[in-house]
């Protein structure tokens, strides 16, 4: 018998040879989807793949990780800056924070969009850093080793750093050093 889903938690088996089809049965109780089977072969699956989840074939990313959509969040994002700057300048650069980076696509084509929304404004270096966030640690590596992102982590507008969601704790940013504490992000969420 050949298992197939149907819905969450349910399997049906179908035999190869005559079709005849068991009545599904629970793989598991009624459960947080944090909690559930289901999550648990994800984060396995992205642990184990890394940034090889997104080659060709793999995860779809076109449609959350392209131009456009970057563009969007940073005229979003440049708008909150502007405001916030003539509502009351800020000390710091406003830190954004992508949860699950994945393969860091979405988190280039931001810091570009970013970058040139500032630089119409010309008031000097933009005033941000995004730390991009993922659980797999082979992908914090691969995106500090990235020749097209190396150069936004040496200009200070990227850093890196370690999250899990199923266990928050502050951000070690791994280019910087710096500790953020979860309890003092003044952070704009992404992706």
């Amino acid at each position: 018998a050949s298992p197939a889903v149907r819905g969450f938690g349910h399997a049906v088996s179908t035999c190869v040879c005559c079709g005849v089809t068991d009545e599904p049965r629970e793989l598991e109780p009624p459960t947080s989807f944090s909690r559930s089977l289901l999550w648990q072969l994800q984060r396995a699956s992205y642990q184990r793949q890394g940034l090889l989840a997104w080659r060709p074939g793999g995860l779809p990313l076109q449609i959350t990780s392209n131009p456009f959509i970057a563009r969007g969040y940073a005229d979003v994002i440049a708008g909150f800056v502007r405001d916030r700057q003539r509502a009351a300048p800020a000390r710091r650069p406003l830190q954004i924070v992508e949860l699950g980076a994945g393969s860091g696509r979405f988190g280039f084509y931001l810091l570009r969009a970013l970058v040139a929304a500032f630089a119409r404004d010309g008031d000097g270096p933009p005033p941000f850093r995004l730390v991009m966030t993922d659980l797999v640690d082979g992908n914090l590596d691969g995106w500090l080793a990235h020749p097209r992102l190396r150069p936004f982590v040496d200009q200070g507008l990227l850093d890196v750093a370690r999250f899990d969601a199923e266990q928050p704790a502050p951000l070690t940013l791994l280019a910087s050093g710096e500790i953020v504490a979860a309890m003092s992000w003044r952070t704009t969420f992404a992706s």
